[in-house]
């Protein structure tokens, strides 16, 4: 072809490669520069971790596993599965459990069981279904052989893990207001149990049987339960809740875990304020009663073994 010039190419010189062996690898040297640091040191050791003793490694990279709906306020590792608490709601994977407040949370395991706080109530996880503490804390007799207008001997003291509370009453003849130890009580429902001729447990509805005065804690019955069919024996038991008792809601603050789970009454709960010293003491069939003058403040009591 006329005017056609045939290109040539130089061969570049090929480049030697160099490779310095470090045997121990003394960290980095931020005080001297960078020419002058010593070969077992470095002058920047970005994305390096210690791997050994003189050893280093490149850091380990991460990449996305799961997307959750909210923002990441806890996460752990509970029978083999991760859980996390993203959002207002407790996953595991990508199965959602049950609601929390959408707060930072913290968690501890106990009897195999995974307890949360999440700044609005204490829950607890237990393999099948999250729950708040309150909903499954031990309902204590704070009186028996109480009187329809009060008095009575006190029995087991209060569960700050729940709201709820029972009072066992010697019904009277003829009498259908009953004061409960308690006022200010919560909208949870009042049920009444009443001792029949016969020697059973007769359940009573609020709204057919008796009324409550949820302020003053009165319980007034539409047809009087009367005396006792059994001489001595009490033959009227109401349960009810109160308002603000449980410490297990709204509460930020860890309850101090030793006293939870355990397997019988409130034997040793325990006050923060006093983490060592116990309270009150029970039997495991409950036939002890109260001791006067110990108070029971801050008792975190019993949760029943399920």
């Amino acid at each position: 072809m006329s005017g056609f010039v045939p290109l040539s190419y130089k061969q570049l010189p090929e480049i030697s490669r160099q490779v310095t062996t470090i045997e121990s690898f003394r960290g980095v040297d931020f005080r001297n520069t960078p020419t002058s640091v010593d070969k077992s040191r470095s002058p920047d050791s970005l994305n390096m971790v210690r791997d050994g003793i003189g050893q280093i490694r490149k850091r380990m990279g991460y990449k996305t596993v799961r997307t959750y709906p909210g923002r990441i306020n806890g996460a752990y590792s509970f029978g083999g599965r991760d859980l996390i608490h993203a959002g207002g709601r407790l996953y595991d994977g990508e199965t959602e459990l049950g609601q929390m407040a959408d707060t930072r949370s913290q968690g501890w395991t106990l009897q195999k069981k995974l307890y949360l706080l999440d700044g609005e109530k204490l829950r607890v996880y237990d393999g099948k279904a999250l729950a708040a503490v309150e909903d499954l804390a031990y309902v204590p007799t704070l009186m028996i052989s109480r009187a329809p207008k009060g008095g009575g001997t006190a029995f087991e003291a209060v569960n700050l893990l729940g709201t709820r509370f029972k009072n066992s009453f010697l019904g009277e003849a003829n009498v259908t207001a009953y004061q409960l130890t308690d006022g200010d009580l919560d909208d949870s429902p009042v049920t009444v149990q009443v001792l029949t001729s016969g020697g059973t447990w007769a359940d009573r509805t609020e709204g057919t049987h008796f009324t409550v005065n949820r302020t003053t804690g009165v319980v007034t019955f539409t047809s009087a339960p009367g005396a006792s069919p059994v001489l001595g024996m009490d033959n009227v038991v109401i349960t009810a809740g109160k308002n603000g008792r449980a410490t297990g809601s709204g509460s930020t603050a860890a309850p101090s875990p030793p006293c939870l789970g355990s397997t019988g009454p409130p034997t040793g709960c325990l006050s923060p304020a006093i983490p060592s010293t116990p309270t009150r003491t029970g039997t495991a069939n409950r036939t002890t009663p109260a001791t006067s003058g110990i108070s029971p403040i801050r008792c975190w009591g019993w949760i029943p073994p399920r």
